[in-house]
């Protein structure tokens, strides 16, 4: 549909397809279809929910065709080097690949197929339900490895990713660590236990964002309306400001960049005596961010941890470099947008 958009395109406004044309345009508009590519995923717009189309995915759709223009002329006007900028083009290619778009997945979604229940299961809510999974499979999760070509690769991405952080966002971070300091006196670095790996017990670090011995009872469930929480934590919590420190987790190796996201010792002692194949969320290390993440954001109940439990082992079972980079954008797209 690209493709045919591009030449449909140059079609339409030079009357015919000359090869020098192509030449000029070929290059810069592959970039350009590439970072689409990249918009579609990141908009979930490979999500079963937005197959059919009605007014609900057609809005959706026109937010997508909206930021790939953007897109499209930022591209353009920065990147000079291309040697063009496409005004009347560039809007009349969004304007055949949305057309194009819409028609292909109307195709698809009167498309009819069996498939078993259980990977209906998996596919449609893309987790493993707690009530299919068995001590086989979880063995099989469990024990399972992955090759130097994955994990190589993704540690070097994690490192470069730590360090820009930590580099790009030192400027809020000693805002903060002031703005900590004044409101109560109290320590700037908050540290507790955290399962990683194996049961391995690992300190996560974030910045205080409650009272001075917040914690003195013992762990809670996190609640949207926590008397705690203080208020620059209350701030720092929104825009995500807390989590920086966890950079130096993904640096000592306590954390990887995407994985199920760690909890506290006791917390993890309830939620293995009430859900059942808890411990294989443990068999990989823990991230800064994950599938579970992504989909279903902060548990506050039991209930709410085994909905999560369920991500992770999809996640466990279907783990690659595309799907964790995937989430990494997912990731940044939840930070500026919630």
């Amino acid at each position: 549909m690209l493709a045919g958009s591009f030449y449909l395109m140059l079609f339409i406004r030079f009357g015919a397809i000359q090869a020098d044309v192509v030449a000029v345009h070929k290059t810069p508009f592959l970039v350009l279809f590439g970072i689409w590519i990249l918009l579609l995923y990141v908009f979930d717009m490979y999500e079963p929910k937005f197959l059919n189309v009605s007014i609900f995915s057609l809005r959706h759709i026109a937010i997508v065709l909206a930021t790939q223009t953007i897109a499209g002329f930022s591209l353009f006007y920065l990147i000079p080097s291309f040697g063009i900028s496409p005004k009347t083009n560039l809007l009349l290619t969004v304007a055949i690949f949305g057309v194009l778009f819409i028609i292909w997945r109307q195709i698809l979604a009167q498309r009819i197929g069996i498939i078993r229940s259980t990977d209906l299961d998996q596919t449609h809510t893309q987790a493993i339900p707690i009530a299919t999974m068995t001590d086989t499979l979880a063995q099989t999760l469990s024990a399972k490895k992955q090759s130097n070509l994955y994990a190589l690769p993704m540690r070097i991405i994690e490192m470069l990713f730590a360090i820009t952080i930590l580099i790009i966002t030192l400027p809020i971070t000693l805002v903060v660590m002031i703005a900590i300091k004044l409101e109560d006196g109290g320590a700037i670095i908050y540290k507790n236990d955290r399962i990683g790996k194996n049961d391995k017990v690992f300190y996560l670090y974030k910045f205080r964002s409650m009272i001075p011995n917040a914690e003195t009872n013992g762990a809670v469930w996190a609640s949207t309306s926590d008397a705690r929480i203080t208020k620059v934590g209350r701030i720092t919590r929104k825009l995500h400001i807390d989590e920086i420190p966890q950079m130096i987790n993904i640096l000592k190796g306590d954390l990887a960049l995407v994985g199920p996201r760690p909890e506290r010792p006791e917390i993890v002692k309830e939620l293995a005596e009430k859900i059942p194949y808890y411990d294989v969320r443990h068999s990989i290390k823990p991230g800064f961010t994950g599938w579970a993440q992504i989909k279903f954001r902060y548990a506050r109940s039991v209930a709410d941890s085994q909905k999560k439990l369920e991500y992770d082992l999809f996640y466990i079972k279907n783990r690659n470099f595309f799907m964790d980079i995937g989430i990494i954008l997912k990731t940044v797209q939840i930070i500026f947008t919630h």
